[in-house]
């Protein structure tokens, strides 16, 4: 693991673990975070031995997004913001559409492009002294990392601008109450418990849990007929592999074994 990157991996087994580490800022963003996260991601995609990613934070904070230190030298704005956000833009697709299953591990502030990193990960664990936050609309910044998209998705237009318009720190509590995450978890055992579900995630039928994220992130924005297209072609697909593993086991009143489905 090269610690002195602003985004490290360190790979436990068949568990990628990325961390982004530039503590002193809350894990900022700046081209450094793009190209290191970037580099990670696209790795991670090919390797055959990882069945889960977990994302946290160094230090007090998941991610303040993006670093406005680094922003606020901008000479030309319009035009220098355009190579962060194709950056930022890229990442979020790699991340949406990643062969492995992704646990986001909220041990601090998520606040603006780290609120969107961490919906975007299939399952959210936050400590009970966590917060999220929008963040943007407080810089006078519209969203950015697909925000505008996945949020309304996950908890409404109505709540959506709630935190647009007021920008409040949504508790863990919150958070857990409007569906922004799945867990809340105390803080000393943030790490323990994010990574037991890891683990337990490795165990389970890899394919078949992407492809429904795929299925009903496309479902998003497709029509009913496709849809049902998509869903007939995808079952039958994974009754050659995991599903035939799955449907061996039930029949014979075992448990799966998943991990060696090729």
């Amino acid at each position: 693991m090269e610690k002195d990157r602003a985004v490290v991996l360190e790979l436990e087994q068949d568990i990628a673990k990325i961390t982004f580490n530039r503590p002193e800022s809350f894990n900022a963003m700046n081209t450094e975070f793009f190209g290191d996260l970037l580099k990670i991601m696209k790795n991670i995609r090919h390797m055959e031995n990882v069945r889960c990613v977990v994302i946290s934070g160094s230090g007090k904070a998941f991610s303040a997004g993006g670093d406005v230190n680094f922003m606020s030298k901008f000479e030309n704005p319009e035009k220098e913001f355009q190579a962060p956000a194709d950056h930022l833009n890229s990442i979020m697709l790699e991340l949406y559409m990643l062969p492995k299953p992704t646990v986001a591990a909220i041990n601090g502030p998520a606040v603006g492009a780290g609120l969107s990193v961490a919906l975007a990960c299939d399952y959210r664990i936050m400590s009970d002294e966590a917060f999220l936050m929008f963040g943007y609309s407080g810089i006078g910044l519209t969203p950015d990392g697909g925000l505008s998209w996945i949020l309304p998705k996950i908890i409404g237009m109505s709540r959506s601008m709630k935190m647009v318009i007021d920008n409040p720190r949504i508790t863990a509590d919150d958070a857990l109450t409007w569906g922004l995450v799945h867990e809340v978890v105390p803080h000393d055992s943030w790490w323990k418990l994010a990574m037991e579900k890891a683990r337990g995630i490795t165990g389970l039928a890899i394919q078949a849990i992407v492809t429904a994220r795929r299925l009903m992130l496309e479902g998003w924005y497709g029509s009913l007929p496709e849809q049902l297209d998509k869903e007939r072609w995808s079952i039958a697909r994974a009754a050659i592999g995991e599903g035939r593993e799955g449907i061996r086991a039930f029949v014979e009143k075992r448990q799966p074994d998943f991990k060696n489905v090729k």
